[in-house]
């Protein structure tokens, strides 16, 4: 009987002695507070940071420069006006947030060329794009080889190659795209916006305006 007692005694503590269960590490994805996910959402083909705006993103994998999908447009203020510049645009952010010296050491190491070459000054327009501002004029219906060689990103500098990413890009023809009509102090007043400026002595000479039929002095 005692026996008996002592056995069911043991088994009673061995069961008891049991491990508590473990409680599962969450993988849920790290958020801010507000609530926005830490990794990128769209980071596609490149392996994302762990924080978007990261300048070292840890075990996140370098992409290439081919990867980042650059694609090139003029900067201007109107499909038909002069551009003022060329911007490059990335599928993925490629420069964190940077303080005023970051970026100027960083656009030192970015190398676009254009051919013809037209002087222009490099900077960041946003975390997804950069820009080539002109600082002469482009001319009127000329075609312009833009090609992006090294690019400083958050990843550090990448290099494009002996394939560098391109586009040809043609400035517009002259033309007046817009026109206005308008009545000032009981004066017609005609309004032209030319996609390039144009000279007094020029309008005077080859402009003709007719109102009902009939040519109007200049």
């Amino acid at each position: 009987m005692h026996r008996s007692l002592m056995l069911c005694l043991s088994l009673l503590a061995f069961g008891c002695s049991k491990d508590a269960p473990e409680i599962p590490i969450s993988t849920a994805p790290k958020v801010d507070q507000d609530g926005e996910p830490l990794v990128a959402p769209d980071a596609g083909v490149v392996a994302a940071a762990e924080v978007v705006d990261s300048k070292n993103p840890g075990e996140a994998e370098a992409p290439t420069i081919a990867q980042l999908k650059p694609q090139f447009a003029w900067v201007q203020s109107h499909p038909m006006s002069r551009p003022g510049g060329v911007k490059i645009m990335f599928s993925e952010p490629v420069f964190g947030l940077q303080s005023a010296p970051v970026r100027a050491r960083n656009i030192a190491e970015t190398l676009v060329t254009l051919e013809p070459q037209i002087k222009g000054k490099l900077r960041i327009a946003n975390s997804y794009t950069l820009e080539y501002n002109f600082q002469d004029r482009p001319p009127m219906s000329t075609s312009f080889q833009v090609q992006l060689r090294a690019l400083k990103t958050r990843w550090g500098l990448l290099e494009a190659g002996e394939k560098p990413p391109s586009a040809t890009l043609k400035t517009p023809d002259f033309a007046i795209f817009d026109s206005s009509l308008m009545t000032i102090r009981n004066n017609l007043v005609l309004e032209l916006h030319a996609s390039a400026p144009v000279k007094d002595d020029d309008l005077n000479r080859l402009a003709r305006v007719t109102v009902d039929g009939l040519v109007a002095d200049n």
